[in-house]
Formats: C-alpha cells, structure tokens, sequence
C-alpha cells in the first residue's frame, strides 16, 4: 500500500503519479477545474475599496480610455496601478525591515548584509562554527530523512505569462529552449504561441535533458535511494498544464519503484475569477490564485494532520525550479535543531544585491517577536517611495514543523490572504484593459497563518550565501543566456560563469555533492562551509 493510498481514497481532488499516468480517473481529477469562490469574495471587496480611493478624475479617464480602446502604460503604472495596490499595504508604522540581529547565519562565510560598514555576524548568530559542526549536523540530518520524516512541497502550477516579454523579444533563447525540449517530446500538449512555464526549462546535463522540476525530483530520489527511504512529495498542478507537466516527468519517474511512484501527491489547484476595473464585470474564464494556494489546501484537506501521523515532521517547501533545495542532510539537520528549539519554521533567504523590490522578512513594530515574509504589493508605503527594499530576499526556501501547522491548518483553511493585483489585459474595445484579481502568496501563508500566535509560531530566518543555493530562474534568459549573473560577478572562482554554464554546472555536480553530504565526505562538507552554505563548488561537471 502506498504512502498516500488513504488520503487519495476519501478525497476526489487527489490523486498520485503513479495512478495519474495510467490516465482514467486520475488524470480526470487534474483536469478538474476546483471554482474557489472564496476567492471571488475577497477579490470583489478589494476592488470595491480600492476603487473607492482612486480621485474622480483618474476613474473618469480611465473609464474614457477603456471604453474607446485607448492603451497609455504610463498612465496605468504610475497612476492606477499603485493606488490599487494600496488597498494591501500595511501602515507606515505598522512593520519594518528585519533588523540584523534578528537573523541566523548559517555559517560565519556568509556576507554580512551591513560589511561595507564592517557589519560581523554575532557569535550566537551563526548556526555552524566550524567543519567539525557541520559534519555533526550532515549526520543528525541524516538520520532524520532515514527515518522518514521529511516530505517535500512544490507548487508546480505555472504558466508563462511573466517570461512573455523575453519570449517575445529573444528568439535566440526561444531556440535554444524549443530545440532542447525537442527531446522531450517538444511542445505537443500546448496550444499554439503558448511555451512552458519555467520549471519546465530543459538543460543538457551529463545524464541527459531534463527539466528543472525534473532535476529537482531526481534530486530527492537520490537522497532517498541512497538513505534507504521514500521521501514523499506533494504536487500542486495547473489543470490546464498537468498532462503537459506529467510527460515532461516521464521519461525518469517511470523508471522508480512503485513505492516513489505513489508518494508523489498530485492535485490542481483551485481557480477563481478576475475582473474588469470599469464595470466590475468578471472575466468568462477562471484564472489559478496563485502559490498561496498550495498551503491553503493542504490545511483545507487535513494533510498536515496526515503526514505527521505518518511520522513525517518536517515539511520542505520551495519553488518548482529551485533545482538544490530540498530534504538533504544539512537541511534537514538545521531544521531539526532549530524546530526543536521550539521554532515552528526555518525560512532561507539570500542577499539582495541590487535592492530588488521583492518579498522579505518584517517584523511588527509593536509585536517585534512577530516576524514574516511579505510581498512587494503589501510593503508600507515608505519601504516602495523610499526604496528601502527588503535586505535579504525571500528565497521560498521554507523547512516547516507539520506539528506546528496541523495546529494552523483551521484557520488557515478559513481565511486565506489574498492580495489585489492589477493586470493589464486585451481590452474589450481595442487595445489593452485594466483587470483586477486577488491571488495569494505561499511565503505569506506559511510565515503568518490566520490566527496565529505570535509567541508560539515564531520563524527562524537564516541568512544563506546566495549563488549555489538560489537560482532565482524567472525566465528563460536565467537558463539560457551568455552574461554573468550579478551575484556572481566578484565570484574569485566562479565570476565570469555565465548564467547558461551555471546553471548546468548546479545540473552536473549537485548529486555528487548531495553523496558527499550523505556519505558526510570532509573534503565536500569543508568546502560547503567556506562557501556559507554554497553548493557552487570547484568540482568537474
């Protein structure tokens, strides 16, 4: 009997690789399109108010443009747009920044993010103190995933809207990417003018093409295989891409046991509607709500409830194309430190370098102990007019207690965050249109779960050297392209790497370097530790 044997038996939203491939019912129910009408609710009220606070002249203008098919994107960006976003920002003085001292590091290699003014890591701040450290807590890592208690979310629900532009404009990359997916099985399953959402990206590795999601799922099958376990992992698809995604995965996941084949948990998620600015009208298709969905329904379902009464006690999550996050024996060696310290949850989060207006960690001004991760369209006013960006950048690299979340799941399941978003769209009378939705965020919900108590769900965040642990693919340009990533310009070993070699190079060495963690090899481990956590390693492809 597989892992997930029960859980999909009473639930008609669920289903596992292993009876998704063979077509049927299980392939029926990802196509299944779940209408969260919750979703509608709050994205109508948000609308409401947010209208209601833009001035009678832009509403006027907008409702002129809009019904004679006239486009102006300066007007959209700089005047409707941000007031709409209003309606989710937090008070001035309601958060701020995390502050240094707030934060671990995991090793004292890691960039201090205050050392251009001689900023050091504070003793108690670093987790790891030196090689003899790491190789005990590879090993109590190790022990961990041996006795099967990890598992290993991903939201794999994308689709290609924000690589557009770059699709658009860059057919070189477009080439490289269509020519390598050619072996495997190319874009059949996609209608015309459509591509594959990022996590889907194909790259030639020395065990031939595979996808990032892919390289991710093998990546936990060698961890498993190699510490005598089934590490479970939970799938959240589009309905209208989970055919495409499934072949994609294929031509390797076939070739695991039946055991793999039934841990890997597959649903859609749910979807909801969008709407018009000027009349409120909802659009005729359903549209998905985004990554927050992804915990939302595992509350919604009882699954972490399910997994911790299968023992698992730790819950990695992370983007579907972040290829070297996952159950390994660091990992999971400094979350069972740190949750047994009573944390509920280890956020990994990098270096902003070029002050990104991406999400970050805050703290409550009057409740400092309440510490979470934001997105860019709910930032107080003065973190988006003074540029002040979050120093470290949400990584959605998250080890979280299932304990701690079973105790969250009502209330999260009850009332999901949504935030207004402001999307341009084909315009009903010419030219493009305004429309509103409310979509969620998985770093927001599982950082600050409705109706928590700040006392006792407190997030551990861990400062990480950035290249070799987030790759940060957005679009294609991040696989594919011949200039050097940012981060790794004043690299003294890896700085002229471009981003296409680097990204093969993290193909070609990481399960290597997941063997030499498990096999707790000094010479790997010490080179982790140099490299503050890196797995950007001097080793042969």
């Amino acid at each position: 009997m597989g892992f997930f044997t029960r859980v999909v038996k009473h639930s008609p939203q669920l289903t596992t690789y292993a009876q998704a491939k063979l077509g049927g019912t299980g392939l029926s129910k990802l196509r299944r399109v779940h209408h969260h009408s919750g979703s509608d609710k709050i994205a109508q009220e948000k609308l409401a108010s947010a209208l209601k606070q833009l001035p009678c002249s832009t509403l006027a203008r907008l409702r002129e443009m809009q019904s004679s098919g006239i486009s102006d994107g300066d007007f959209y960006s700089e005047e409707v747009r941000p007031a709409l976003l209003n309606v989710n920002r937090y008070g001035d003085n309601e958060v701020e920044h995390l502050p240094v001292k707030d934060f671990l590091s995991l090793t004292p290699h890691v960039p201090h993010p205050e050392a251009k003014a001689g900023g050091r890591w504070e003793q108690d701040q670093v987790l790891i103190h030196d090689t003899d450290e790491l190789v005990e807590v590879a090993d109590e890592g190790a022990q961990i995933i041996s006795n099967g208690q990890c598992a290993m979310g991903i939201p794999a629900a994308g689709v290609a809207s924000r690589a557009a532009d770059i699709f658009r404009s860059r057919e070189d990359l477009v080439g490289i990417m269509t020519y390598l997916m050619g072996y495997l099985e190319g874009l059949n399953g996609l209608s015309e003018n459509t591509y594959p959402p990022r996590f889907l990206y194909p790259v030639a590795s020395t065990r031939g093409i595979m996808t990032l999601l892919g390289m991710m799922l093998e990546n936990l099958h060698i961890v498993g295989t190699e510490l005598g376990t089934v590490i479970p992992s939970l799938l959240m698809l589009h309905p209208n891409m989970s055919e495409f995604v499934l072949a994609k995965l294929a031509d390797h996941i076939k070739k695991w046991g039946p055991d793999w084949q039934e841990s890997i948990l597959l649903w859609a998620q749910s979807m909801s509607q969008r709407y018009y600015l000027t009349d409120q009208q909802p659009l005729k298709d359903l549209f998905p709500n985004g990554h927050g969905e992804h915990p939302r329904m595992l509350a919604e379902l009882d699954m972490f409830n399910f997994l911790r009464s299968k023992g698992i006690n730790y819950y990695f999550f992370a983007n579907a194309d972040e290829i070297v996050f996952g159950p390994n024996p660091i990992l999971a060696g400094v979350a069972g430190r740190l949750i047994q310290m009573g944390y509920a949850q280890v956020v990994f989060v990098v270096d902003n370098p070029t002050n990104q207006g991406g999400g970050g960690p805050v703290r409550h001004i009057t409740v400092p102990e309440n510490t979470h991760l934001i997105e860019n369209p709910s930032m107080p006013t003065s973190f988006i007019t003074g540029g002040k960006y979050p120093r470290c950048i949400n990584t959605l690299s998250i080890v979280g207690s299932t304990d701690k979340l079973a105790q969250v799941s009502p209330g999260l399941a009850a009332k999901t965050t949504l935030l207004l978003e402001a999307k341009v769209w084909e315009g009903r009378n010419g030219g493009v249109e305004l429309i509103a939705s409310a979509e969620g965020h998985a770093g927001t919900e599982l950082t600050n779960p409705h109706g928590r108590d700040a006392g006792s769900y407190r997030n551990a965040f861990v400062y990480v050297n950035r290249p070799g642990f987030f790759m940060g693919i957005k679009t294609p340009a991040h696989v594919y392209d011949g200039s050097t990533p940012p981060e790794l310009l004043a690299d003294p070993i890896f700085g002229r790497m471009s981003y296409a070699t680097y990204t093969r190079h993290m193909f070609n060495t990481f399960p290597a370097i997941l063997r030499g963690m498990i096999e707790r090899d000094r010479s790997v481990l010490e080179q982790i530790f140099k490299r503050g956590g890196s797995y950007l390693l001097p080793i042969d492809d």
